[in-house]
């Protein structure tokens, strides 16, 4: 199953975290939230309990914020 990204697409970490992926060979896809404030990054972060972005959906597991994201593909 591919991973999936949630973010903000001209954001700094998010396109960070979209580099690392790409580098890796991660099969991902992009959901671009458009802002912070929208009502799909609301809907995110309730789900997932925290406003962090970017967040990576990947096997299973939820990484919250650029850090964890770039441990898990560098794992």
């Amino acid at each position: 199953m591919e991973a999936v990204l949630f973010g903000v697409s001209n954001q700094r970490d998010t396109i960070t975290a979209m580099t690392v992926l790409s580098d890796s060979k991660k099969v991902y896809r992009f959901v671009d939230l458009k802002s912070e404030a929208s009502t799909l990054s609301e809907v995110i972060g309730k789900t997932v309990n925290s406003l962090k972005l970017p967040i990576l959906a990947d096997e299973g597991v939820i990484y919250l914020g650029i850090e964890p994201i770039l441990r898990h593909c560098r794992s």
